[in-house]
């Protein structure tokens, strides 16, 4: 697939310095994507235990307490 964007006039003219632009740019999107999937999951990991906490009776701040144990 291919895909154009822009990006700064800096950026381009290091890039092209590059011997293998198009791998470099594949692998640090990959490895980005892959970062922000892990985001995704440890905030939804955050949330998911927030509402346990509160179907449970504890406050926020009780569960700040509990983790820093």
């Amino acid at each position: 697939m291919q895909l154009s964007i822009e990006i700064p006039e800096q950026l381009g003219f290091e890039l092209k310095t590059l011997a293998n632009s198009n791998e470099f740019i594949v692998s640090a999107l990959q490895k980005a994507l892959e970062e922000n999937k892990k985001k995704q999951a440890f905030k939804q990991a955050i949330a998911d235990m927030q509402q346990q906490a509160s179907e449970n009776g504890l406050t926020t701040d009780e569960l700040e307490k509990l983790l820093d144990e």
